[in-house]
């Protein structure tokens, strides 16, 4: 008797586990908004590279996709042009979250303090410098994206839009506390004098 209730039981859950599964399949739908993408980021107190080529592809393919409905934006927008401004500082955010990971990706290649024991490993580091230089770069690209957006914003001016995160960076670029030119053009020159200094290392 106790056997065959435990049986029963079995089959009950496979059942229902079954069912569940069938129903969220049926209720489940591919992301395709880019807001459902941006959602998707998160970077971790503690992070590495693979944290970070997560967040970048989560954040190239939101760019690649059309915004959701206005009824559904992250906040909320009452007029069109409110729904157009409100576009801007997504895609300027969007684009400085970019620049920042990339920055931070292209620091984990740049981490090689030059040093003469460092002689056997020359090649490797240089390529790791390489990458390092790729990531600056784009993260120099993504900063100009910032930067034309941020000329869009200001065009709207007249309407205002409660996404208080990216209306603080607005103001922080504005003042000068946040400029990627800087970090990275700093973070490039002494790239380039390390790697100098690896290439000139004799054999």
């Amino acid at each position: 008797m106790i056997i065959s209730g435990i049986k029963f039981m079995q089959r009950l859950l496979i059942v229902l586990s079954l069912f569940f599964i069938l129903a969220s399949d049926l209720y489940s739908r591919k992301l395709r908004y880019m807001e459902e993408f941006y959602r998707l980021y998160y970077l971790p107190q503690y992070f590495n590279k693979y944290d970070l080529r997560r967040n970048m592809v989560w954040l190239q393919t939101a760019l690649k996709c059309h915004f959701d409905q206005p009824i559904r934006a992250l906040v909320p927008v009452k007029t069109e042009r409110e729904y157009e401004k409100y576009q801007m500082l997504l895609m300027t955010h969007i684009n400085y979250l970019m620049t920042k990971n990339s920055v931070f990706l292209g620091a984990r290649f740049d981490k090689h303090e030059p040093r003469f024991y460092n002689k056997p490993f020359k090649e490797d580091i240089l390529k790791s410098l390489e990458w390092a230089r790729y990531y600056y770069q784009t993260a120099l690209n993504y900063w100009d994206i910032v930067l034309d957006y941020k000329e869009i914003v200001e065009e709207y001016d007249d309407v205002e839009v409660d996404i208080k995160f990216v209306n603080d960076l607005m103001y922080k670029i504005e003042v000068g506390d946040v400029d990627y030119y800087r970090v990275v053009n700093r973070k490039l020159e002494q790239l380039e004098e390390k790697i100098e200094y690896y290439k000139q290392m004799q054999d």
